[in-house]
Order: structure tokens, then C-alpha cells, then sequence
């Protein structure tokens, strides 16, 4: 998944997400909700909500439901960052950059890694947030995300 999108790309989706009920709402609602985190972070959080609810009703790989999980706790750790819960936003993002790493999904520890740098930095410690944007550089040269690494 991007670490961003263009309104283009959102709209799509959320013209897309319009027919769909249930579990099928999934493809399209996860890539919503994280592009919408600071777009539009109410609906990204409710989405992301939505999205949880709906894995249960799934058939997929225990694994699979474990990343889109963890993808949509990021939203949430994201939406709490940006209200300046910064203690809650750390607990979240450390427990999705957790089940992101057992999972082996680089892009999406490159995102965690991104978000705990932000939120060390607001907390004053510039040290920690550089090297959270170092960790976020290595995992994404990790799969070859060369996007994630120029953010870095």
C-alpha cells in the first residue's frame, strides 16, 4: 500500500466503497481509512472500526487478517497522534509495528517506524525520532520502497 495517494485515488475508492456490503467493503475500505487518516481522520477511525468488525466475517488466512488488522490499528494509532494523545498513540503503533514485523510486512513497518518518529518528536526527543526515520529508511529499502525511503 502507498504511504499516499491523490484526491483522484481517494475519491475512487470512496465512490467504490458506495455499493459494497460486508466483508466485501474490505479491499476497498482498508486503502480508504489509511489515506483518509489525515484527510478526513473521523472517517479514517471509522472505517478502520468498520474494517475490524467486518475481519471475523472473512475467509481469509489467519495471517492476512492479522496485517489488515494491524494496518487499521495504525489508522487509529495515527488518529490518536494527531489528537496529541501521544502516551496511546506510542501503545498502538508499538503494537502494530509488533504484529507488522512477526508478519514480515516491511512497507508497513516503514509506516510504524514513520509514525513513532513523529511521535518522538513531539515528545522533544529529535534524537529518537532520527533514528525511528533510519528504521523507517531500512525497512522500506527492505522492499524496495524507494518512496518510503526518500521520506525517510
Amino acid at each position: 500500500m502507498d504511504m499516499y495517494a491523490v484526491d483522484d485515488e481517494v475519491a475512487h475508492w470512496e465512490a467504490a466503497l458506495q455499493p459494497l456490503r460486508g466483508p466485501a467493503r474490505l479491499p476497498v475500505l482498508v486503502p480508504l481509512a489509511w489515506h483518509l487518516r489525515q484527510r478526513d481522520t473521523a472517517r479514517a477511525v471509522a472505517l478502520a472500526a468498520e474494517g475490524r468488525q467486518l475481519l471475523p466475517a472473512t475467509a481469509l488466512p489467519p495471517d492476512d487478517m492479522c496485517l489488515i488488522s494491524a494496518r487499521l490499528q495504525l489508522v487509529q494509532a495515527e488518529a490518536v497522534w494527531l489528537a496529541g494523545e501521544l502516551d496511546d498513540a506510542a501503545a498502538l503503533a508499538e503494537l502494530s509495528f509488533e504484529q507488522l514485523s512477526r508478519l514480515g510486512d516491511h512497507e508497513g513497518r516503514a509506516d510504524a517506524h514513520w509514525l513513532r518518529a513523529w511521535i518522538a518528536i513531539d515528545r522533544g526527543d529529535h534524537r529518537g525520532g532520527e533514528h525511528e526515520l533510519e528504521l523507517m529508511a531500512a525497512a522500506a529499502r527492505a522492499c524496495g520502497d524507494g518512496q518510503r525511503a526518500d521520506i525517510a
